[in-house]
């Protein structure tokens, strides 16, 4: 099992493309990615875009793993530590991804 739960996003996008990709390689079959990623639909995206930071696009995630058996996936709402400049909370779209290597 591969678990990388909120990090990649603190990645440039490709290195956190590359990272996937080795996750997936270094997977043996019957094994477990486990990922939870902040995506573009969220404030954390619209605060930070001038940066070449990894955020998934809505049903990305999923669609990455598509050649691999999605046991649980979904993207909700969900609300981040941190908060505005105003003290505002900040929400993102989280994607969430448990998928098994089937080859």
């Amino acid at each position: 099992m591969i678990v990388s739960l909120f990090i990649l996003h603190l990645l440039e996008d490709e290195d956190a493309r590359d990272v996937i990709t080795k996750m997936k390689q270094n997977t043996k079959v019957k094994g477990l990615n486990v990922i939870a990623v902040f995506t573009k639909d969220g404030d954390f995206y619209r605060d930070y875009s001038v940066t070449q930071n990894f955020y998934a696009n809505p049903g990305e995630l999923k669609e990455l793993y598509k050649e691999w058996e999605i046991l649980e996936w979904e993207e909700k709402r969900t609300r981040a530590f941190k908060k505005t400049e105003q003290g505002e909370p900040m929400f993102n779209l989280t994607s969430f991804l448990l998928a098994r290597k089937i080859k």
